[in-house]
């Protein structure tokens, strides 16, 4: 399936362009003139209840860039060497002194990547990798959000897909615009992934991250229907297990654990609710394709 991107390759160069020279504000006022307020944006989650519970909160966890499986993600990598090799006779010095800033600033960089927190989205709902990757082999969740009202009110941005590394000599905690092109920069490699992102700077974060409030989700995508049947029989398995140790443990308290599976039923119970509140929310499932290499979406019409 060909994907439409959000931005066109004009409107992209110049939202790049005021990435670069640290025009946040004004990259941010040109996406809320072009992204259509319908627009939605999506995240894909492993569908345990843990992440469940935050979803209809609603909260979004924003994870430390040093915990992503990309070692070059938000890295702040500078290179200081004027060049790869000294004259041992004539550039000791220069040597010398280069290679403590190098120190220096690679010291910076490892410290100032660990206060980057990011919470990553897509432009699609159908990557077949991104399910395998993101959503526990296809048994997890897809949440859809309005990507209009993400850009108003959270930094949130379009990643930028290079074979170049942004450049610079210089890093600075005091200076976040300016660093905004490290965050937002990854190789591309990673371009199928069409990523957006939700960024903070924060230096008082201890943890691997940390939850934020956030907007209610207006669309929900089940995984594969064989997919979703396994998810119930790992349930069953985990259940199994816990009984064993606690023969007293009750099957109510079991299934609430956090790292249970979300059942179904509460899906379709905050539809339910939603909607005797005058609200709406989409939910999907998605098949296999019999002709393409394709998820198809279907609508989710089971407990209704």
């Amino acid at each position: 399936m060909v994907h439409k991107n959000y931005l066109n390759a004009e409107q992209f160069e110049r939202y790049k362009q005021f990435i670069y020279a640290g025009s946040i504000g004004e990259a941010k006022k040109m996406l809320l003139e072009i992204i259509p307020k319908d627009c939605m944006i999506y995240k894909y989650y492993r569908g345990i209840n843990r992440d469940w519970n935050s979803i209809i909160k609603p909260e979004l966890w924003l994870c430390k860039a040093t915990c992503f499986n990309d070692p070059y993600d938000s890295a702040f990598l500078c290179n200081c060497h004027s060049k790869k090799i000294y004259d041992p006779q004539t550039e000791y010095t220069l040597a010398v002194e280069e290679g403590l800033k190098q120190y220096e600033q690679d010291q910076k960089s490892d410290i100032m990547q660990d206060t980057v927190l990011v919470g990553c989205f897509s432009e699609r709902n159908d990557s077949l990798l991104m399910w395998s990757h993101y959503a526990d082999e296809h048994r997890g969740l897809c949440i859809g959000y309005n990507l209009h009202d993400l850009i108003k009110n959270y930094n949130c941005f379009p990643v930028i897909y290079s074979d170049e590394m942004p450049q610079g000599n210089e890093l600075g905690l005091n200076k976040t615009d300016s660093l905004m092109k490290y965050i937002l920069t990854k190789y591309s490699d990673w371009s199928y992934e069409k990523e957006w992102r939700i960024i903070q700077i924060d230096n008082t974060c201890t943890e691997s991250g940390k939850l934020i409030t956030f907007e209610r989700p207006l669309e929900v995508y089940m995984g594969l229907g064989k997919r979703v049947e396994d998810k119930y029989r790992r349930n069953h398995k985990k259940l199994a297990e816990l009984k064993q140790k606690d023969n007293l443990l009750k099957v109510s308290e079991a299934i609430e654990k956090d790292d249970f599976y979300v059942d179904d039923t509460k899906i379709t119970d905050y539809r339910r609710k939603l909607r005797d509140e005058g609200q709406k929310i989409g939910l999907y499932n998605f098949e296999l394709s019999r002709q393409k290499f394709e998820l198809e979406p279907r609508k989710w019409s089971i407990g209704i």
